[in-house]
């Protein structure tokens, strides 16, 4: 009996600790994902603040590009190329482009009206890739802001998953500590059970030996019983003769 209790207890203590080692590697592996995933999250944070202020700084230079676009339009409605002077609403204020404005305007310098026009392209290009790069920076920071909540989502369930495997390794050592207790308490009735059992062998033993000499004892009783009749009869022949 001893012997299957020891079996027992010792199975169980080995998978039990066992059962404690690998819960304990994978609390360690879920805390190094965990650390991974604070990271690439703190990285995402600060990409996506970083994205946030590009693109608020593009967004100036948008609106600084758009309103620089708009003003060259504008200013070159009424523009004299002749005199290098603006007129309002279009009309030159020069006193000999007054008197010939059409003559003057269809002589202009090709090369004063290409730079014009190169300079209103340039800004055009300008605006035109400021303006896709405010849009790419967008999604770029709409991308992180998912990214951000998905390890967020992550790390909470990594949380969970550390607390869940704590509370079963605890659970454990609980065990551990009942299956101790319990083996004190084992070993404990066991020594009383052994020696109630040599008790009762040793009670044993003295009846049996008491039997032993009972029977000893009726023996010679039946034979001087016999003897005695023996003798009861031989007297009575005795007599009769």
């Amino acid at each position: 009996m001893t012997v299957s209790l020891k079996e027992v207890e010792n199975k169980y203590r080995g998978e039990a600790f066992r059962n404690r080692k690998k819960l304990e590697a994978t609390v360690v592996q879920l805390e190094a994902q965990l650390d991974t995933a604070s990271q690439e999250r703190e990285q995402a944070e600060k990409q996506a603040a970083e994205a946030i202020d590009r693109l608020q700084s593009l967004e100036a230079e948008l609106d600084e590009t758009a309103s620089t676009l708009q003003s060259t339009i504008e200013a070159l409605h009424g523009f004299c190329f002749l005199c290098s002077s603006f007129a309002p609403y279009g009309f030159p204020s020069h006193p000999l482009c007054q008197r010939n404005h059409a003559t003057y305007c269809s002589q202009l310098s090709e090369g004063r009206r290409n730079s014009v026009s190169s300079e209103l392209e340039t800004i055009r290009g300008q605006y035109e890739v400021t303006d896709r790069t405010r849009r790419k920076l967008e999604a770029e920071a709409a991308e992180l802001s998912n990214k951000t909540s998905e390890l967020t989502v992550q790390i909470n369930g990594l949380q969970a998953d550390r607390r869940r495997l704590e509370s079963e390794i605890s659970v454990l050592h609980g065990d551990i500590d009942d299956l101790n207790n319990g083996k004190e308490g084992m070993e404990d009735r066991a020594n009383r059970l052994q020696q109630e059992v040599a008790k009762l062998a040793g009670e044993l033993k003295t009846e049996q030996e008491s039997a032993r000499r009972a029977d000893i004892s009726r023996r010679q009783l039946e034979t001087e019983l016999r003897e005695a009749n023996a003798r009861i009869v031989e007297a009575a022949n005795n007599v009769e003769t």
